[in-house]
């Protein structure tokens, strides 16, 4: 399910707000369903009245968000056990065919979550010639899903997943691009 609003107030003030609610059928009932919401607002401050008289530069913009997304980054029956036939059962003295569970499970898995935080400005100068987009981003994972090995005295010895992670990345984010036109010839460069 998805929903979202936007709201613009005298194309200066932008407000938007998402709530996206995944499912996934990788997980067990009780956790399949996850619900990540976002918002952002932004201020054009090119269409203030105070900016009238300023011509060096347009379309300048700083805004600021929040966001979460969803994983659900395992395995098709990942929390299901596999029975598999095996011939290493005696009874009676005689070897018979039996079934075993092959490999060990984690039912209680559920979504990973990333939560992203920026906040940023852009701008154009030189007649709309040369633009710049700046951000600073705050990104924290949570739950990752990670491959947790088995001793082989559980009977399977294989990796089970787990929410058990967790990582976070922040830094800078600059892009600054130019575009013109010389006789018939168009060009353009960015440098990020």
């Amino acid at each position: 399910y998805f929903g979202r609003v936007n709201y613009t107030f005298d194309d200066r003030y932008v407000i938007t707000a998402t709530i996206r609610r995944d499912g996934s059928s990788l997980f067990k009932d009780g956790l399949r369903w996850g619900n990540f919401p976002s918002g952002a607002i932004a201020w054009n401050l090119s269409n203030e009245p105070f900016m009238e008289s300023f011509d060096a530069l347009s379309n300048i913009k700083i805004r600021g968000g929040y966001g979460e997304v969803g994983s659900n980054n395992v395995q098709v029956y990942t929390t299901d056990p596999v029975l598999n036939l095996f011939s290493e059962y005696v009874v009676g003295g005689q070897r018979v065919n039996g079934y075993a569970i092959t490999n060990s499970v984690n039912p209680f898995i559920t979504w990973e979550t990333t939560k992203t935080t920026n906040v940023g400005l852009e701008f154009n100068a030189l007649d709309n010639r040369f633009s710049v987009t700046m951000d600073y981003f705050i990104k924290e994972t949570e739950d990752i899903l990670v491959a947790t090995p088995l001793t082989f005295t559980t009977g399977t010895g294989n990796a089970v997943p787990a929410n058990r992670g967790s990582i976070e990345n922040k830094g800078f984010e600059f892009l600054a691009s130019y575009r013109d036109q010389i006789g018939d010839v168009n060009f353009s460069a960015s440098v990020n």
